[in-house]
């Protein structure tokens, strides 16, 4: 994902809780192009290098530091990490 356009979804989904006074938002990933997973689409080999980027944020928000920041500003959060490398 673009940089730009993950900023602009940000900043959209924080608008839309705002505006219809929402509890938060559930955000479901699952693993991109795996072979047999009924109702997931096969990715496209160029999606390959977005992938890469998407899951090492991941690990940096999981850094300790960013852990502490994202309480600050979260009451609730669920954090599931299983299915990585798909099935």
């Amino acid at each position: 994902m673009n940089p730009l356009n993950a900023d602009q979804f940000a900043t959209n989904a924080v608008k839309v809780v705002n505006k219809n006074t929402m509890g938060g938002l559930d955000f479901d990933w699952e693993y991109l192009g795996a072979p047999g997973i009924p109702g997931i689409l096969p990715g496209q080999t160029s999606d390959a290098l977005n992938d890469l980027v998407f899951l090492n944020s991941g690990v940096m928000l999981a850094s300790k530091s960013a852990v502490v920041k994202i309480f600050k500003v979260l009451d609730y959060i669920v954090h599931m990490s299983y299915d990585l490398h798909g099935q």
